[in-house]
């Protein structure tokens, strides 16, 4: 069996238009206070725009995601 893991990141446009970004195999020990610093400074630089093109303007939150794979004989 293995196991991955990955950072869901959500961020909406001023539309409601949610972006999300994916982070695969994320740090440990990562806070939900660290991923919104993160989420925040990336709206800061305007880094994100949705399909639509519009801007990411405010954080929506995260979550981890973990995904389990078990080969079958």
């Amino acid at each position: 069996m293995t196991a991955e893991k990955e950072l869901q990141i959500v961020l909406t446009d001023e539309e409601g238009t949610e972006v999300k970004v994916v982070v695969a195999d994320p740090k440990e020990g990562l806070t939900g206070a660290d991923v919104e610093k993160v989420g925040q400074l990336a709206i800061a630089k305007k880094f994100f725009h949705t399909g639509k093109g519009h801007l990411a303007t405010t954080y929506k939150g995260a979550q981890l995601v973990t995904k389990e794979t078990t080969v079958l004989a």
